[in-house]
């Protein structure tokens, strides 16, 4: 019967998710036959681009795999991939993108052995460095261009005071007493209260090493940049590297990358409709609805066919 539950509660997701966006999208097109016109002129630079979005979950893997061993732990390559993949599987389904960290977290558990809450807290740093890059570029850029840009201001705002709050509630009694009145009835408080104690062991590691840390960002910034040419790839322009117009589309589609960050984390499946309206003031019509298409179809495809083959 959960099992049930949880398939519709997946459908649901997917039908908003598609709507809302296609609503957004058809709008920004400019109308229906806009955007059809648009979607009819996709080519193999789809494939292209994906593959970047590959080549970034690749990377982000790798960090995965580096971040574990800040604890003695071993997580395998295939399996971190994989977990990134079914992360953002269950991410663009659920609201604000919370479904990604706990299903990363649960095939790490699963394949490596590992506490609950320490994989919970690997996937939880990935998650800070995915997030607070994104955050503090989106903040810093859009605070000189209030009001115009409240949207995504106040997203990025909001993101990074829950974060931060999550994590110190969360050390305080008075997470312990919540957890203690919800669950000890049930007999699941004491459990949960050790996997916090796994939990924050896990990040404490990760943050006292220096080296760890170190390579842990250097790795975020390359995957985002891997994520920035799949934007540039849709773009179609010829970039030669080294010429001002190379930096300037490279740092275009670059902000339009950490604003669709920051904008999927809001209460819509995938972002849907925010997602859309934070990324219209930096990218045409055209690349916008192509990269909001591939996003959508790299994020629910590798992800369901993982899930079916596990």
């Amino acid at each position: 019967m959960r099992r049930s539950s949880q398939k519709q509660t997946l459908l649901v997701g997917a039908i908003l998710l598609f709507a809302l966006s296609g609503i957004s999208l058809i709008h920004l097109a400019g109308g229906i036959d806009n955007f059809v016109k648009l979607v009819s002129e996709i080519d193999s630079s789809v494939l292209v681009a994906m593959l970047f979005l590959l080549l970034a979950e690749i990377v982000k893997g790798v960090r995965l795999v580096v971040f574990s061993s800040s604890n003695g732990a071993r997580v395998r390559l295939h399996w971190a991939i994989i977990s990134r993949l079914v992360g953002r599987f269950f991410g663009i389904l659920t609201p604000a993108y919370s479904g990604a960290t706990p299903a990363r977290a649960a095939v790490i558990a699963s394949t490596s052995g590992m506490e609950a809450g320490a994989a919970f807290g690997l996937t939880t740093m990935e998650s800070l460095f995915d997030t607070f890059l994104p955050v503090g570029v989106t903040f810093l850029l859009t605070l000189p261009l209030l009001p115009a840009t409240w949207l995504p201001f106040l997203t990025s705002l909001f993101l990074g005071t829950l974060w931060v709050g999550g994590i110190v509630w969360a050390k305080t009694e008075k997470f312990v007493n919540f957890i203690e009145r919800r669950f000890g009835a049930k007999g699941y408080a004491c459990y949960l209260i050790r996997q916090r104690d796994h939990f924050f062991k896990s990040l404490s590691a990760i943050v006292r090493n220096r080296l760890i840390f170190t390579v842990g960002g250097t790795l975020t910034l390359v995957a985002h940049l891997l994520e920035t040419y799949s934007i540039i790839v849709l773009s179609r322009i010829f970039i030669v590297p080294g010429t001002w117009s190379a930096l300037e589309q490279l740092w275009k589609a670059f902000l339009a990358l950490e604003i669709s960050n920051v904008m999927i984390m809001s209460p819509t499946p995938g972002g849907a409709l925010f997602f859309e309206y934070g990324l219209a003031g930096v990218l045409e019509p055209s690349i916008l609805v192509w990269w909001r298409i591939i996003y959508i179809l790299f994020s629910l495809i590798p992800g369901l066919f993982l899930l079916l083959l596990i």
